[in-house]
């Protein structure tokens, strides 16, 4: 499951582990990832009850080397900076992209 929470303000980020530790008791919900656009960064946090599901390396392949899964396996999160793109005044399509991409890439 993939949950975007939209634009937000950094001192929102950590409410997004929360949504992610509400979704992931959810029935039939074994993987869950919950993204925003925060500033100029995408940030990600993930949970996942599936001992086949690798969040580090998931979230290393997705968000690169410096992200990741903790050490239970169960627990991830990232925080990407975007760059030029950050400071687009259209964030409505920076937004659009980033679902796409995540659903392509998170959701299999």
């Amino acid at each position: 499951m993939l949950a975007g929470v939209g634009d937000i303000d950094e001192k929102y980020e950590d409410y997004m582990a929360i949504i992610a530790d509400d979704f992931i008791t959810q029935k039939g919900i074994t993987t869950v990832g919950v993204w925003a656009l925060s500033g100029e960064y995408v940030v990600f946090k993930a949970r996942t009850y599936d001992q086949q599901t690798d969040l580090d390396q998931l979230l290393k392949k997705i968000f690169g080397d410096k992200n990741g899964g903790a050490k239970d396996g169960a627990t991830g999160a990232a925080r990407l900076h975007l760059g030029l793109a950050g400071k687009t005044p259209d964030r409505e399509s920076l937004l659009k992209m980033w679902k796409a991409l995540l659903e392509q890439e998170f959701v299999r």
